[in-house]
């Protein structure tokens, strides 16, 4: 349930709707058995030439590094971006926070995997839609402001941070529920 317009293909051709409804943590990893000098590391600036693995369809995050000096590989799945981090095959990678962290948990071969300090951004989230489908927008939207208004998107949200001791829920809630247009050009 994820959207933001820059991670699709010619999305400015395209008539697309987006509902933004939470924030979207999202941090970088590297294996610390081999590379512990990047605990150092403050922030992405100071990775500029390293290779680093991101999941297809994250282009604004292969923004983000590129911009930074850093070289882009981009891999099919989460797992093989700790494959790649345990094989020392890339520096350091992105994922998102919520679900990587959950996943490293899960499996002890990645046991040296760690997040670096620094969260790179929190973007806006929810799910797009293409023009046409508006009745099925509104009525998504309906119930979106509703689970929001009566606090049982909060409950979900904090529900989902409970296993990463250091979130702050309050900070990455959203202020507000926010509807995007992209008309083509």
């Amino acid at each position: 349930m994820t959207g933001v317009f820059s991670a699709i293909p010619n999305y400015k051709r395209i008539p697309l709707t987006q509902i933004g409804y939470m924030n979207f943590p999202t941090t970088y990893f590297y294996n610390a058995k081999i590379n512990p000098e990047y605990a150092k590391i403050n922030r992405i600036e100071e990775t500029r030439g390293k290779k680093v693995a991101v999941m297809g369809g994250t282009k604004i995050y292969e923004d983000v590094i590129t911009k930074s000096g850093g070289k882009i590989i981009k891999v099919s799945s989460a797992q093989k971006v700790f494959e790649m981090l345990n094989e020392g095959t890339v520096h350091f990678a992105h994922s998102a926070l919520i679900s990587t962290l959950q996943s490293i948990e899960k499996d002890p071969e990645n046991k040296d995997i760690t997040p670096f300090k620094f969260n790179i951004t929190n973007l806006v989230s929810g799910l797009i839609f293409r023009e046409g489908v508006n009745n099925i927008k509104d009525d998504f939207l309906f119930e979106v402001k509703k689970l929001y208004k009566n606090g049982i998107l909060h409950s979900i949200f904090k529900k989902a941070l409970l296993s990463i001791p250091t979130a702050n829920v309050e900070s990455l809630y959203p202020k507000k529920i926010e509807v995007k247009v992209n008309t083509p050009q």
